[in-house]
């Protein structure tokens, strides 16, 4: 017996030993890059394992039309493909800084820029629609204001950095409402005032009168008396 509970301990203590190190994940696998076109971006992606990392760096593109058009969209295409894989690219755009980061049925971009407001929807529509994304994200900045772009749903929705909604959102018809209504209540104070001044001077043209209808009350009763 006392061999069995000894045979049994020592089993049970390589279990817990060996336990432990199995639970232990394996790093996910991280490749780092230095590439200054996009298109050598896609062999570097093809060869990494699923659920892996890919960092590019260096990267000079020209205009936002590049990130609107191949290899950009192939780029995110392969990233669908490839469960837990993230792509985070670094460069410039035009001269500017930029950011982007490719997840499956997510895109993150910054540092774009765009002349107008009707642009820069479109640019977000046509890159959301074409890959079947769940969450878009763009930061940009649009004829000199900042910006953020969301397509969700198939609806894109826009607001400017500091937190007031853009044209995009829904949200605009109520605070266009509100300043309305300021207006509106602003425009009646005002108002009120010329009012209110001629109500004085009608009470001041009234106690005038009175005035001197009491002076001629008065004196009538002593011109007689002197006569």
């Amino acid at each position: 017996m006392k061999r069995r509970a000894t045979a049994v301990w020592v089993v049970m203590l390589a279990i817990g030993t060996v336990a432990p190190a199995a639970a232990q994940t394996s790093p996910r696998p991280e490749v780092k890059v230095t590439a200054t076109n996009l298109a050598d971006v896609q062999g570097p992606l093809n060869n990494l394992p699923n659920g892996g990392e890919l960092q590019v760096r260096g990267l000079v593109v020209t205009d936002t039309n590049a990130f609107n058009s191949a290899p950009f969209t192939t780029l995110v295409s392969t990233v669908q493909n490839k469960p837990g894989t993230e792509v985070k690219l670094v460069g410039t755009v035009g001269g500017t800084p930029f950011e982007a980061k490719i997840e499956r049925g997510e895109v993150k971009l910054q540092g774009l820029s765009f002349a107008n407001q009707a642009d820069f929807n479109a640019f977000v529509t046509g890159l959301g629609a074409q890959n079947n994304l769940r969450e878009l994200r763009v930061q940009a900045v649009v004829n000199g204001t900042r910006m953020i772009a969301k397509f969700e749903d198939g609806r894109v929705r826009t607001e400017v950095r500091d937190g007031n909604r853009g044209s995009g959102s829904e949200h605009s018809g109520r605070d266009q409402a509100r300043g309305d209504r300021d207006d509106r209540s602003g425009r009646g104070d005002r108002g009120d005032r010329p009012d209110r001044v001629e109500r004085n001077d009608r009470s001041d043209r009234v106690e005038r009168v009175e005035r001197t209808e009491r002076a001629d009350r008065l004196d009538r009763p002593e011109r007689s008396g002197r006569h």
